[in-house]
């Protein structure tokens, strides 16, 4: 249990790092790449949004812009725009494998004690001539909340 709520720990400060180091983007693009909507100030908040994009000012290539994408027809339009091509929907940051080391110190702490403990406990609490039965429905309704927390539960956090 340790284990894994320092594996929680060190991926929220992760992301917390993640968030605080997005790379500033500009606002004005000075007529080069009409924005249309995209006035972000970073790339996180630039990329959460499903219409914008970044990519390298044409004038320089260390400068990034945030740009609504949705109005151009195709990939060659953005080529266009973009320095050697680069529009990317998401951000580059040296803090992204900390974020996966979090992760797998929480899978470490998960997967032999909290990971299998539920089904120990079906499986030893129903007597045999209902086991069947009871892990089949039991397992169902696992896999119906998984879906419906899935599904509802974090629909929000992106926007």
């Amino acid at each position: 249990m340790i284990v894994m709520m320092v594996g929680l720990t060190f991926l929220g400060v992760a992301f917390i790092f993640i968030d605080n180091s997005s790379k500033d983007v500009a606002t004005s693009t000075a007529g080069l790449i009409p924005n249309s909507g995209c006035n972000y100030a970073n790339c996180y908040d630039c990329v959460q949004d499903d219409d914008c994009k970044i990519c390298p000012q044409p004038s320089n290539s260390d400068s990034w812009i945030c740009f609504n994408s949705s109005i151009y027809k195709s990939d060659s339009d953005l080529d266009q725009i973009c320095h050697d091509g680069e529009s990317q929907n998401y951000c580059k940051t040296n803090v992204g494998p900390w974020a996966v080391v979090g992760l797998v110190i929480y899978i470490m702490g998960f997967a032999p004690g909290m990971g299998p403990l539920p089904w120990t406990i079906n499986s030893e609490t129903f007597p045999n001539w209902a086991r069947d039965t009871a892990m089949s429905i039991t397992t169902c309704t696992n896999w119906i909340c998984n879906g419906i927390i899935s599904m509802v539960g974090y629909l929000h956090v992106p926007h």
